[in-house]
């Protein structure tokens, strides 16, 4: 039996109060902590995998490892790879919780700092540049849809560039913007500004209720969906007004294939 099928949660999770009002903390991330809790045997670590949190809560891996990393940077769990006996081929990756000192205590220098191990830096580097190529990766695809309707000049391809800018400002995970940009370029009467900015309001009211938001982009379009079927026929707005209700004056005027061959504009 693996290591992830031993896995045993306990009844219940514990999310204490410096976790539960860490404004630093990404929201999603204070409920992730309270599953590393009731993961926790009695030694204090468990071995879940990225992919056991995938299937739990319906999040991206990209969307997780940024969960785990907001935990990480502010001192509420540690992460080691451990690997097999006189190899570099990794056994597992152990989660641990960590008794969260003040964090004015946290920028006292400690009198001995372990280095950690060539291995544990090489499998960290390895892990960001993954988690790194697959943004790139999200933003190509992204351009390569805009890029499709920009160069026939259709309005749809600049609103659909606007959308992505405001997705992006607003902090959206790169992932979520790549799911909805390809829904929004098959189904562009979607392309609302009323309605994407008002869905996207309601995806931050829902992240910070005790339900929290574990699948953005899922949540985003199906209610997109349905304020697009309640809102009147009539109210279609036209470009100029979504043009301005975006506040982006100006647009690239060179055809998006360009960005995306790497040739020089």
């Amino acid at each position: 039996m693996s290591d992830e099928q031993k896995i045993q949660r306990n009844y219940y999770a514990i999310i204490p109060a410096n976790v539960r009002y860490d404004r630093d903390l990404i929201p999603s991330s204070k409920l992730l902590y309270g599953e590393i809790t009731a993961l926790c045997n009695e030694k204090g670590f468990c071995w879940a995998k990225t992919q056991y949190f995938q299937d739990l809560y319906g999040g991206s891996r990209v969307s997780i490892q940024k969960w785990l990393k907001s935990l990480e940077a502010n001192g509420y769990i540690s992460r080691e790879v451990i690997y097999k006996e006189n190899s570099k081929e990794v056994d597992k990756r152990v989660i641990r919780i960590v008794n969260t000192p003040d964090k004015e205590k946290l920028a006292t220098p400690l009198t001995k700092v372990n280095t950690p191990s060539k291995e544990k830096l090489t499998e960290n580097n390895t892990s960001n540049n993954t988690i790194n190529e697959e943004e790139d990766i999200n933003i190509k695809e992204i351009y390569t849809k805009v890029s499709v309707l920009y160069e026939e000049n259709n309005d749809d391809g600049r609103k659909l560039l606007q959308v992505y800018h405001y997705l992006k400002n607003a902090n959206v995970y790169i992932d979520d913007i790549r799911k909805i940009i390809e829904f929004l370029y098959e189904n562009t009467q979607y392309l609302n500004t009323q309605c994407i900015i008002t869905q996207h309001k309601a995806c931050v009211f829902q992240a910070k209720t005790d339900e929290g938001l574990f699948d953005y982009a899922k949540f985003f379009l199906n209610g997109l969906q349905i304020r697009y079927k309640n809102q009147l026929l009539e109210n279609i707005e036209t470009t100029d007004q979504f043009n301005k209700a975006f506040g982006i004056k100006e647009l690239p005027k060179i055809p998006m294939h360009n960005w995306l061959e790497g040739e020089k504009t």
